[in-house]
């Protein structure tokens, strides 16, 4: 077994183990009268929150790669996302699944710097949101009696902002590539060309103009919107009722603890944070716990299409590389 298979053959073990600890301490008793009562208009509405969501995140990359003369449909982005999906479930980290969808977009495209430059100008354009929005309705509303965890996020929120602010620079970026590169002259030779490819196509984007950066963060907040709109679809389906600031910075919690990546697509985890966030309301812990498991099931519903369109890749009916 390598090193790769260990890890995630780990992880899938303490999803289960996790999983199995919250059941148990809640009682099936107690979950299955819940699950009776779920309803599944609102778990229906969710999966089209779900959506709408993905729609506006390919949207958003889809601009970032044609500000940089990089064609590709929105359906070919979407498929990219719904194929890194499908990988998150399978293999060792969430990096990895990652690779999935720049390999796609650029067999699409035919430009790998790029689409690697934008699908990092995404993520934390993606992350900013979460992050800023959560940490004020978490200091808002703050249930806990340490200040913690809105320091931690909201010091992870500046780091982002400053981070992006150096990065996309076209005065401050120089002296952040230079810096990069002397960095670089350290490390094997491929390791120094693909360094400078990158920076040359950060480049490209540190051109973009303030209403590329408007639209590419109105859309980010759409997908962040359209998930939170997901997420109370989802409490609403288990009959769970919660304020809307809670659900807000439950989510930026929720968004940390997937940055380490502890189990498969967050597993077990999302759910006990869900327990235990939900509880500080007087929320029961059986609908707790299945509103979690009703957000896993948006995963697995784009998973089934992400592994859709690998089978069509490996058998031919969609084309891998453009005609570019």
């Amino acid at each position: 077994m390598t090193r790769n298979q260990l890890v995630f053959v780990i992880r899938g073990v303490l999803a289960i183990v996790i999983l199995t600890l919250l059941i148990r301490a809640i009682g099936w008793q107690r979950i299955r009268p819940a699950l009776a009562e779920i309803q599944l208009r609102w778990m229906i509405i969710m999966y089209f929150m779900t959506a709408f969501a993905m729609i506006a995140n390919a949207s958003m990359i889809r601009h970032l790669l044609a500000r940089v003369s990089l064609q590709v449909t929105l359906r070919r982005v979407m498929l990219a996302n719904a194929l890194s999906t499908f990988y998150t479930l399978i293999v060792p980290s969430d990096v990895l699944a990652g690779l999935a969808k720049w390999a796609d977009l650029s067999a699409a495209t035919g430009d790998k710097p790029r689409v690697l430059s934008a699908l990092l100008f995404a993520k934390i354009a993606l992350a900013l949101a979460p992050l800023i929005i959560g940490t004020a309705a978490l200091a808002l509303q703050n249930p806990f009696d340490s200040s913690t965890l809105p320091v931690v996020s909201g010091v992870i929120a500046v780091v982002l902002i400053i981070g992006t602010t150096v990065v996309l620079s076209p005065g401050i970026g120089t002296v952040f590539d230079r810096v990069v590169l002397r960095l670089a002259g350290f490390a094997p030779q491929f390791i120094r060309t693909r360094t400078q490819s990158v920076l040359v196509a950060l480049g490209d984007f540190r051109r973009l103009r303030f209403p590329d950066h408007l639209i590419v963060y109105t859309l980010s907040l759409c997908a962040f919107g359209l998930g939170i709109a997901g997420f109370a679809c989802a409490a609403k389906a288990a009959g769970v009722v919660i304020p809307m600031t809670t659900l807000l910075w439950v989510s930026m919690i929720l968004f940390v603890t997937r940055l380490i990546p502890i189990t498969i697509s967050n597993l077990g985890i999302r759910e006990g944070v869900l327990v235990a966030c939900f509880g500080l309301f007087g929320v029961d812990s059986a609908p707790a716990l299945l509103v979690g498991l009703m957000m896993f099931t948006n995963t697995l519903v784009v998973a089934f299409f992400g592994a859709a369109y690998q089978i069509a890749l490996a058998s031919g009916w969609i084309r891998w590389k453009s005609d570019q």
